[in-house]
């Protein structure tokens, strides 16, 4: 699967296909619209709970311990809300 980012290009409109065939049902093609908008103005989809992966990242690049990336996640989430 694609990532998406603010970087991507607009992606055209996933239509479903009536036929039930290889193309995408009417849920799926929905729900990959709403995330080529969601991408399309600038914003990401992120998991509440940050991976091991996540935090040990931010925390190399912060130079700070994992529990303080976790903290500051925590609190840009909150912010977001």
């Amino acid at each position: 699967m694609t990532r998406l980012s603010p970087k991507t290009s607009p992606v055209p409109p996933v239509a479903p296909d009536p036929e039930g065939g290889d193309g995408p049902s009417q849920p799926m093609a929905a729900a990959l619209n709403l995330l080529a908008a969601i991408s399309s103005a600038g914003q990401a989809i992120v998991p509440r709970q940050p991976t091991a992966a996540m935090l040990s990242a931010g925390a190399r690049t912060a130079g700070v311990p994992a529990d303080v990336i976790e903290k500051a996640w925590r609190a840009m989430l909150a912010a977001a809300d």
